[in-house]
């Protein structure tokens, strides 16, 4: 398990340094989608290991969820980041919080982001909560990646 420990520290290092560079891919493996209704279901998901992820270029933020087979849900999120902080924890995990700007035809939408890398690992959990109520807290789990590891 030496090796393990080894490997976690450096996709730790590695992931930490993409946040920094705001240049990150988190390849999802469960996506929550569920609203502040009390007589509405939290559903967790398992998603597809293809084309589910979250990526941060810069400025610029894609969120790209697919379900697979259970009923070829998918949902995406698209726009620009701002207002990022970055901050530890009491228990050592990286915490971020940014602004979520997106376009679209209604108008302009704004949410707030919560990425938390779990201490010595790449493992991190994406929150995305709607500031205007109108919409659905989306929570992605998974790994963080360097952006350059999707492109190669």
């Amino acid at each position: 398990d030496g090796n393990d420990a080894k490997t976690d520290l450096v996709l730790y290092q590695q992931a930490t340094k993409a946040l920094k560079d705001k240049m990150f891919v988190l390849k999802a493996h469960s996506f929550d989608n569920r609203s502040d209704d009390i007589y509405d279901v939290d559903r967790n998901y398992s998603v597809s290991p293809n084309g589910s992820y979250v990526l941060l270029n810069g400025n610029d933020f894609l969120m790209s969820v697919h379900l697979g087979e259970i009923n070829r849900y998918s949902s995406g999120l698209r726009g620009s980041v701002s207002d990022l902080k970055m901050k530890e924890d009491k228990k050592g995990n990286i915490v971020i919080s940014m602004l979520l700007k997106q376009g679209h035809y209604l108008g302009v939408s704004r949410s707030r982001i919560k990425l938390s890398l779990q201490k010595g690992t790449n493992k991190c959990v994406l929150t995305c909560f709607p500031i205007a109520r109108a919409g659905r807290t989306i929570e992605v789990s998974g790994e963080l990646f360097p952006l350059k590891h999707l492109i190669k």
